[in-house]
């Protein structure tokens, strides 16, 4: 998801952005300047709009933002390994699209890493302190 989606996604479940800064616990204003990208996003807010826009989804609109945001607060956070996340079988988050994007995307900035003119006469090793573990 992105911050963009966010907006459409709150209209689609008959939710507002006063919801929404009710379940996180912030003002009106705060939500507003993330949605319009004056603000930074922690990964932990953007997790808990992600939780509360998937409540809001499959609940519908008649649950209380009251219950949505006691969610945050007693979800256990559950570590599982690759080998177990794909034993549930879930379905992948990025389209074939996205994910061509986002591959083409790396290897672009790959490249142009590449290209970076040297700052240094070090090597990659002597920077790291490889070599002196010899």
């Amino acid at each position: 998801m992105e911050v963009s989606e966010i907006k459409g996604r709150l209209r689609a479940a008959g939710r507002t952005q006063a919801d929404l800064a009710r379940a996180l616990g912030v003002t009106e204003s705060h939500v507003s300047n993330l949605l319009k990208s004056k603000k930074r996003m922690a990964l932990d807010t953007f997790r808990k709009i992600e939780a509360f826009l998937v409540e809001a989804e499959t609940a519908g609109s008649s649950r209380g933002v009251a219950e949505t945001s006691s969610l945050f607060e007693r979800a256990p956070v559950k570590f599982v390994t690759l080998e177990e996340a794909r034993k549930v079988g879930r379905t992948p988050r990025m389209s074939p699209a996205e994910r061509e994007r986002w591959f083409r995307e790396l290897r672009e900035l790959g490249e142009a890493g590449k290209r970076l003119p040297r700052i240094t006469d070090m090597t990659d090793d002597e920077i790291l302190g490889y070599d002196e573990m010899k």
